[in-house]
């Protein structure tokens, strides 16, 4: 583990696979699992990784995340192999038609046992059309040594990228969505959820209402048994079991 404020830097953009080679002196004599990510893909869950790493723990030398895309444009396409394993991964500007047609695609999240991975990436030339250095490439030059590369899928929206201020709503959406019904799930009831926006951090317990248009901000608590009622803000609060808050509350932090 390099540390916190350890960080590596490419450069010059040569692509993916020249931006993880960037990181082979800082990693250099180290052995076991590497994950690779995306920085702007931030709904990825633990659940995902954990699946990844048990793979690599089970023997697998490679395994990649990808998803079913409703629309595939400009993804890389998973090439799978008559007994499902992942013989190679095409990029967008690569693909051929038939090719394009595919669905399945890469989401860029990856597991890579070390060093193999940076033994990989050194036999890896730029000869594609962006004249740059593939990450996915290591997929078919580990096929043609025999080894061993599998791959999950996960759902579309917790591969969500961000490249916009419009992506980043979608994402916040999505992550409401996936808050609320965790709440929910553990026993709070949401009356309108798509009116009431939780932090990540929020604990709320068993038996909680939550009326329409609430708003709880990080570092709350609210104990078992308590209504919020609607137009209440919340942020930076204890509350105890069986508290009653608002209409039109606004609890500030402490």
């Amino acid at each position: 583990w390099l540390g916190d404020e350890e960080s590596c830097v490419q450069d010059i953009p040569k692509g993916t696979g020249h931006a993880v080679l960037a990181a082979r002196e800082k990693l250099a004599g180290f052995e076991g699992l590497v994950f690779i990510m995306f920085a702007d893909t931030p709904l990825i869950k633990v659940h995902s990784l954990t699946k990844l790493a048990n793979a690599i723990k089970n023997g697998a030398d490679i395994a990649d995340l990808g998803f079913e895309a409703t629309n595939p444009e400009g993804y890389g396409r998973l090439i799978t192999g008559d007994d499902k394993s992942l013989e190679r991964i095409v990029e967008h500007s690569d693909a051929s038609k038939i090719e394009r047609r595919i669905k399945l695609v890469n989401g860029g999240v990856m597991a890579v046992r070390s060093p193999l991975l940076f033994d990989l990436l050194e036999n890896i030339s730029p000869d594609n059309n962006q004249d740059e250095i593939y990450l996915t490439d290591i997929v078919h030059l580990a096929k043609a040594k025999n080894l061993s590369v599998i791959f999950h899928i996960t759902d579309e929206a917790e591969m969500a990228g961000v490249n916009s201020r419009q992506d980043i709503a979608n994402v916040e959406s999505l992550m409401q969505d996936r808050l609320r019904q965790s709440a929910m799930n553990q026993g709070v009831t949401i009356q309108a959820p798509e009116t009431v926006f939780l932090s990540a951090d929020v604990q709320i317990g068993r038996d909680v209402i939550i009326e329409p248009h609430v708003v709880i901000g990080p570092g709350t608590i609210i104990g078992e048994g308590s209504v919020i009622k609607s137009f209440s803000h919340i942020e930076g609060s204890v509350l105890g079991n069986h508290c009653t808050i608002g209409p039109y509350a606004r609890l500030r932090p402490g």
